[in-house]
């Protein structure tokens, strides 16, 4: 297998006693395992109750106590770490940008284990826990416990938005109790109407089903993004971009993290169990970090209005945009490489300046402008501006004009 991808400056190798990796696809099938055996006997009762008069036959409710054990059996299982986790022996991992793999001891090949890290943090000595960035969880025991730093800094640095997933503690549980419980409804309703037409046994396990769709939707976790412009909050469906200039003060209180916002906006609040407080620890520093960096950031210059929308169209505001950076003789021109450089950097620059700054870059040309905006893009927290400038760094409608009319000197 070809090695991870990245310099020497954004990769870290070290040697391992041991690699902990987290099966969390195991425990969401096992999760959807045990509300299936739940529902098993649910759904049958309604069939049965649709054509046949309910007589509740001898084997049933040995056949459901059965089913329902096993659910149970295998909602406590997601729980156990045992079945959540599998432990490698010694051996190397490297950690980057391109994200995690991991090697035998002695063998040639790396093994892609899964994407970036999102975060670390040091359990024990000489043990540090990364969170992916696609939830999962990975321990790993190094040979020196003075290495810690080293991985910790390369997982943690800032200049990356950080993407936490929270864990869904007890959903599997949840769902195979709430599926008996219905099942214990539908059972009671059963014996009382005897035999239930189609329409009402449909209707029956259609708000069955309404029940656990809501338990399984409240029992979702919030996804919190923090970027170098602002915090994304998703919960229930719901997302919500909140810029750092719109906070007054973060406060975090073990499991529950509040953004007091400035003006008449109430305030956001975000609570999650016990399991995540880590977690959301790793948020709150974060935040704090980039809201102190947002503070810091540099004024804007003067001839910010030249990249203005102003209601344009793509094409029209692009070419608006050329106008001021090509000419025949750089004396023309009205944006300096200093003006674009400061907007485009600026985490404070508005969503339509820095896009503005984005398509001044690819115009301008220059081997590493698609890049750059690319790293900008990823270290925005707002989605709109983040699929906007990996629009104009892909398309080629954005692509630069004649070398020869270019006045923005790099």
């Amino acid at each position: 297998m070809a090695e991870p991808s990245g310099s020497s400056e954004d990769v870290v190798e070290l040697r391992t006693l041991s690699v902990r990796v987290e099966r969390r696809a195991w425990r969401d099938r096992l999760t959807s395992i045990a509300f299936g055996l739940a529902m098993m006997p649910l759904v049958y009762a309604l069939l049965v109750t649709s054509f046949v008069a309910w007589e509740r036959p001898e084997w049933f409710y040995t056949a459901a106590w059965t089913s329902w054990g096993l659910a149970i059996t295998a909602a406590l299982a997601t729980a156990m770490r045992s079945v959540g986790f599998v432990t490698s022996g010694p051996g190397d991992v490297r950690l980057g940008d391109a994200g995690f793999a991991w090697r035998a001891g002695g063998a040639s090949d790396w093994r892609e284990i899964g994407s970036p890290a999102a975060w670390a943090e040091a359990r024990t000595d000489g043990v540090v826990r990364l969170h992916l960035e696609d939830g999962r969880q990975i321990e790993i025991h190094l040979h020196q416990p003075e290495q810690n730093e080293r991985l910790m800094q390369q997982a943690n640095h800032t200049g990356r938005r950080l993407v936490t997933r929270m864990r869904a503690a007890g959903r599997g549980a949840r769902l195979a109790l709430t599926a008996i419980a219905t099942h214990v409804f539908v059972l009671q309703l059963a014996g009382k109407l005897r035999v239930m037409s189609q329409l009402q046994a449909l209707f029956t396990l259609s708000l069955c089903l309404v029940v656990i769709a809501l338990v399984h939707t409240r029992s979702r976790p919030p996804r919190l993004e923090v970027g170098a412009d602002g915090i994304a909050i998703e919960r229930h469906r719901y997302r919500r971009f909140i810029s750092y200039d719109t906070i007054a003060e973060a406060r975090l209180d073990v499991t529950k993290l509040t953004l007091q916002l400035k003006g008449d906006d109430l305030d956001e609040v975000v609570e999650v169990s016990r399991d995540n407080i880590a977690e959301l620890q790793a948020v709150y520093e974060r935040l704090e970090a980039a809201r102190a960096a947002y503070a810091q950031s540099p004024d804007a210059p003067p001839r910010l209005a030249l990249l203005d929308r102003q209601g344009r169209s793509m094409a029209d505001w692009r070419a608006a945009v050329a106008k001021h950076i090509t000419a025949e003789d750089f004396r023309r021109a009205t944006l300096s490489a200093d003006d674009v450089e400061a907007i485009f950097a600026a985490p404070n620059a508005t969503p339509e300046h820095r896009i503005g700054a984005a398509m001044a870059l690819r115009i301008a040309g220059g081997q590493d402008a698609r890049e750059r905006i690319r790293v900008a893009a990823e270290h925005s927290a707002n989605d709109e501006l983040r699929q906007a400038l990996l629009e104009v760094a892909e398309s080629d409608a954005y692509s630069e004009v004649p070398r020869e009319r270019i006045a923005l000197n790099r």
